[in-house]
């Protein structure tokens, strides 16, 4: 017989037609005996991993190493403590002194600490303004509390007893007040300005905020879906385990009037989208800027998520010091000191003192002035030919780069602005739609 004692052919090749079988690992079988075992149960891990995720995105573990400080970046500083006014918790924070008068308070991303503003700190305090830093409830330095629910508004009442602390500081009180916030603290810097009773006369918010806050949290959910254990990545688990990381940070969050109406006060609002954000797509931070007439909007082309300054750092710079520096020329207390005439454009905002790299121009609003912007004198360069955009209270208005048009009106939100990206001699695009 020329066949194997088994009908084989003897080459120790499978027959054909006949699928190739490999002998069952002896931990195969209890491994999918346990699967069958812990099916029912999968939607009940994947809700806990939710519950847990959803109070981490509040209450997140602190960063490893050691913080940097601006000394770091041989910047000088001062501590400061602002003790909340909700519940005595106390915020840890830096005070980096500029050549004055005008303060930037500068928040940070989710899960982040004040460290990571440090490049930013660095630029306002190049360009003259003072810059206080500080830890968010929960975060970094600050205190932490034990609050499970209505952190939209401990966040937002944070960041008001922050403004206060600057205004009543000597060295930080004498000019006109900005926020910077990324991604998460975004929320709240939109909600100060009409809340406080101290001015504030710009909101600038990087790689956020989300107008589909909701949606946003979905997708979150939906990048960490990698880092789940195997078991809770299948379709059904995950869909529950995204459901309750929705609702329950909805529930945490407890949001209202979002996005918030600003029609009441003259902030100036800038909106920096960054072209690959995968957490807060441009397109979302776009939506909410089309809800504020005269709000700038820009795209960081080639950024990821809060890196638009490490990604197109001159660009960045200059659009953003540009916009401060006509913010603070057209603030409350400019305003106020010369009787409110150059918030309407009829006269040029010359009243504020010590404001960098600005000149008043009769009969048109204040625009940063290329003469006057040279670096180390403010750190603002001005533009050649830009001239502020007439506009309404909170009117943003942004002045164009030589060669760039500026940014111009939105045909869906009235006069909502968008930038063009980075790449000089390239037209500004218009926001459209609804």
């Amino acid at each position: 017989m020329t066949g194997s004692p088994t009908g084989g052919t003897g080459s120790g090749a499978p027959e054909p037609g006949r699928a190739a079988t490999s002998p069952a690992a002896p931990g195969d079988g209890l491994r999918r005996l346990a699967g069958a075992l812990l099916r029912p149960v999968m939607p009940l891990l994947a809700a806990r991993q939710g519950l847990r995720h959803a109070d981490g995105l509040f209450h997140p573990p602190l960063p490893p190493g050691r913080p940097r400080t601006p000394a770091a970046k041989k910047l000088p500083m001062r501590e400061i403590t602002v003790t909340t006014s909700r519940d005595g918790l106390p915020l840890r924070g830096w005070v980096v002194p500029g050549r004055g008068p005008h303060t930037v308070i500068a928040c940070h991303g989710m899960g982040r600490t004040k460290s990571m503003a440090l490049g930013h700190i660095e630029m306002f305090h190049r360009a003259g303004y003072h810059v206080l830093a500080y830890d968010m409830r929960n975060h970094g330095e600050s205190g932490h509390d034990r609050a499970r629910g209505d952190m939209a508004e401990r966040f937002t009442s944070d960041l008001l007893d922050v403004v206060r602390t600057v205004a009543a500081d000597p060295e930080l009180g004498g000019g006109e007040i900005a926020l910077l916030g990324f991604s998460l603290s975004t929320w709240p810097s939109l909600w100060v300005p009409a809340r406080s009773e101290v001015p504030v006369a710009a909101v600038i918010c990087d790689s956020g905020p989300a107008y589909d806050v909701r949606g946003g949290l979905g997708h979150f959910a939906g990048l960490r879906r990698g880092q789940l254990p195997e078991e809770l990545r299948g379709s059904f688990s995950f869909a529950v385990y995204q459901q309750v990381f929705q609702i329950m940070c909805m529930a945490k969050l407890a949001m209202r009037d979002w996005p918030p109406d600003l029609s009441s006060v003259p902030t100036r609002l800038m909106f920096i989208g960054s072209s690959e954000d995968t957490i807060v797509p441009p397109e979302q931070v776009e939506r909410v800027a089309r809800q504020y007439p005269g709000a700038e909007y820009w795209v960081a082309s080639g950024a990821l998520h809060m890196n638009g300054l490490r990604i197109v750092r001159e660009e960045y710079r200059r659009r953003v010091l540009d916009f401060l520096a006509g913010a603070f020329a057209d603030g409350p207390r400019a305003a106020a000191a010369s009787g409110g005439a150059g918030a309407s454009g009829d006269a040029g905002a010359a009243g504020a003192p010590g404001a960098p790299g600005v000149s008043g121009a009769t009969g048109e609003s204040a625009v940063p002035s290329g003469a006057a912007g040279a670096e180390g004198a403010s750190g603002v360069s001005g533009a050649s030919g830009a001239s502020g955009a007439a506009g309404g209270p909170g009117a943003g208005r942004k002045s164009g780069a030589s060669g760039e048009s500026g940014a111009t009106r939105a045909s869906g939100g009235p006069g909502t602005r968008k930038a063009g990206r980075s790449g000089a001699g390239r037209p500004a695009r218009a926001v459209t739609g609804g």
